[in-house]
């Protein structure tokens, strides 16, 4: 009896000693998928940088990728630099090694040890030595000279081989600003893909190069007859008013707006397909262009013909390719026809950017808005902009974060009058288009393969267009403040199929009367002058 008393506790004390046990995180490549393991190490990575349920760890053998599943845990205090011990199991994603932390198991975990920030220094390596596994997890840096771009990859070379670093999306980090052949340094943590070792940087901070590229004008918009607004890439030192001339008229005022990046002139008289003369336009580094110039057409660069798609909240994750390059390219190139200029927005949303926007285009969004970006598009259509809300089916978490189309766009529609209810509706053609309307005018067939239904709060100002046979609503349209808004609950009838390879898209594009419904949305929502009684 005694022998078996004491053999019940040696196994509750076994227990309770190897489950607190710590793994050395270079062993972890070595161990089967699903092994649970403890772990402990510094922040190299924090929630958000990369998605909000991704952090890195490091301890003095190597770094590794911990993915929260199906939880945003960007709330949790997780910063750069603290002591954190983890709980979960090793999984090899896309040759990724990981340890997950799965939410359903409540003996997985995510312990703060020590809130005291020690961020760890990057070591320094070759370019070759990228494409080496064991340095798979590990903050790392690299120097040399870049040798090709293929957005969103930069490939590097100090002489050694190349190396590829691949910029993630919710990164902020804009491709177009560099260039081949300058000199470029990048701290950041080494990932696989496939066959593929890449180098992840954490923000532009993590990134110097030897900028050689003067500012390059991006967008202009007219905000009145009077007013243009000039985007440009990079901040400019502000410089005299009399550096400025418009061809056959006056400047009355200039400012600056958006961390000097928006330029934005008033003028004596209205502006009509003239050019604007900078003499001296030079960026923070000192890249001068002696003499700039910036063609506004007076019809093209109406503010109304400006559409932008938001391409930086999770567009691309997963199975997605919602963006004007990608699977909805043909979207974008049929509004060109009609005449609209599209600007794809990589960053947040700013109020600066969106007052030279007529029409905002939201795609199927899979990372939540900023406390700051809802407000700027909350004001912006209360005070007259336009926006089209595409959503997906409820449990869309193409990145696992806890966070699917739902749930992030329902935090405006609910403001609006409207929310989606993330169930999944299947039928094409749907039931019923009302006709009438700008948005339905030629359109009888509209597919939805797995979208959402949506439940209407405010009648007085929204109103139901398109429904399936069990009569649950597919498409509003409706007004809030001085602005308008069309919302639909799924993104593949505007898919046309091109986007990245290996992406299993639904060609709903070509379908029926999609693109026609697509098309009208724009244009109704872009000209004030069509009134719907």
């Amino acid at each position: 009896m005694k022998k078996n008393i004491f053999l019940v506790i040696f196994l509750a004390v076994s227990v309770l000693i190897f489950s607190s046990v710590l793994t050395p995180i270079s062993q972890l490549k070595d161990m089967r998928d699903l092994t649970t393991v403890t772990i402990e190490g510094i922040v190299t990575v924090e929630p958000g940088p990369f998605e909000n349920n991704i952090f890195f760890l490091q301890d003095n053998t190597g770094g590794v990728n911990i993915y929260s599943e199906g939880i945003d845990i960007s709330s949790y205090g997780i910063k750069r630099g603290q002591s954190v011990r983890v709980n979960g199991y090793v999984w090899t994603h896309k040759m990724n090694t990981e340890v997950v932390v799965n939410t359903s198991n409540s003996n997985f975990y995510i312990e703060i040890l020590s809130h005291n920030q020690t961020e760890l220094l990057p070591r320094l390596i070759s370019t070759n030595e990228v494409n080496d596994n064991k340095n798979e997890g590990d903050l790392i840096k690299i120097k040399g000279k870049i040798t090709r771009i293929v957005p969103p990859e930069v490939y590097v070379n100090d002489g050694s081989g190349e190396a590829l670093v691949y910029i993630r999306e919710n990164t902020g980090i804009d491709v177009s600003f560099f260039k081949e052949n300058i000199d470029f340094e990048c701290i950041g943590v080494l990932g696989q893909y496939l066959t593929k070792h890449e180098l992840w940087p954490r923000s532009i901070d993590d990134i110097t190069t030897s900028d050689i590229v003067p500012p390059v004008h991006l967008l202009s918009s007219l905000k009145d007859e009077y007013t243009v607004s000039i985007l440009f890439s990079e901040p400019l030192k502000q410089i005299p008013a009399e550096s400025f001339r418009v061809q056959s008229n006056q400047i009355v005022s200039i400012s600056y707006s958006f961390f000097d990046r928006i330029v934005t002139i008033k003028t004596q008289n209205p502006i009509l397909n003239q050019k604007i003369f900078i003499r001296g336009l030079e960026d923070m580094n000192n890249n001068l262009v002696n003499l700039y110039t910036v063609y506004i057409d007076s019809k093209k660069d109406s503010k109304e013909k400006k559409v932008l798609f938001d391409e930086s909240h999770g567009q691309k994750s997963g199975n997605a390719d919602w963006i004007a390059e990608g699977g909805y390219s043909d979207f974008a190139d049929a509004l060109k026809a009609e005449g609209f200029t599209i600007f794809s927005l990589k960053e947040d949303f700013s109020s600066d950017i969106l007052n030279m926007i007529g029409v905002v285009v939201i795609p199927e969004p899979n990372k939540p808005y900023k406390s700051h970006e809802l407000q700027s598009i909350t004001d912006y259509v209360f005070n007259g902009g336009n926006i089209f809300l595409i959503a997906d089916h409820g449990g869309a978490d193409r990145n696992g974060d806890g966070w699917d189309a739902v749930r992030i766009l329902n935090e405006l529609t609910l403001k609006m009058g409207f929310y989606f209810n993330g169930d999944d509706l299947y039928e094409a053609p749907l039931a019923k288009v009302i006709q009438g309307h700008p948005v339905t005018s030629n359109v009888q067939k509209i597919g939805v393969w797995n979208g959402s239904s949506i439940t209407i709060k405010d009648t007085s100002s929204i109103l139901p267009l398109v429904f399936d046979l069990q009569s649950k609503i597919f498409v509003v349209v409706g007004s809030f403040g001085n602005g308008r808004f069309v919302a639909i609950g799924d993104s593949s009838p505007f898919d046309d199929g091109s986007g990245t390879s290996g992406k299993i898209l639904h060609d709903g594009w070509h379908w029926g009367d999609d693109a026609v419904f697509a098309v009208n949305t724009v244009k109704y929502l872009s000209d004030l002058s069509i009134s719907v009684k």
